[in-house]
């Protein structure tokens, strides 16, 4: 028997200490948010996408009753980025999903404190790295109400992933051809 370890990371910093595309990326995530369709769960939000050419693309949930109807902020903000600009890997995706008066400290934040996409929402994420498995992708998330977040490669969160590559397709090329 051998066994494989997979190493997970997730940075936890402040909104100033980020890159400002990573900024912009945020901010555009959190203007979009009060847009969301929630009233069931009250759960609101907003997703914005940065794809490989530098666009910009955002989405929040809908949600409906049945909630397997419902859109995924991520999932809107990924087909607005198709619809737009046509099939392109993404650079990375933020997201906000915290309440307007939730507050943390850096020292303390624990693992039950993150909130990053669902299972659902990061097999869409990375189906749409368009096989660029070197680089993969940034997930950043706001941790709290007053700029704390959270950054994480897609490979800490999806560790084990697969993909049109595990069938042997590389539907990306196809659809790029196709264009």
């Amino acid at each position: 028997m051998r066994t494989l370890e997979i190493k997970r990371s997730i940075f936890i910093t402040w909104f100033d200490n980020l890159l400002p595309d990573s900024q912009e990326l945020l901010l555009a995530a959190r203007r979009v948010k009060p847009n969301a369709q929630a009233p069931y769960s009250g759960f609101k939000v907003g997703a914005a996408v940065l794809d490989v050419a530098g666009y910009v693309s955002t989405g929040v949930n809908v949600e409906r009753c049945t909630y397997t109807q419902t859109t995924h902020a991520e999932q809107n903000a990924i087909d607005n980025m198709v619809s737009k600009y046509g099939p392109m890997a993404i650079s990375a995706i933020a997201i906000d999903a915290v309440n307007d008066d939730r507050r943390l400290l850096v020292d303390e934040v624990v693992l039950n404190d993150l909130i990053f996409p669902c299972g659902h929402c990061l097999q869409i994420i990375w189906e749409n790295c368009l096989t660029d498995t070197t680089r993969g992708v940034t997930i950043i998330s706001y941790l709290d109400s007053k700029n704390l977040v959270a950054l994480a490669p897609i490979s800490s969160l999806l560790p084990v992933r697969f993909g049109p590559n595990n069938l042997g397709l590389d539907v990306f090329s196809k659809l790029r051809e196709d264009r």
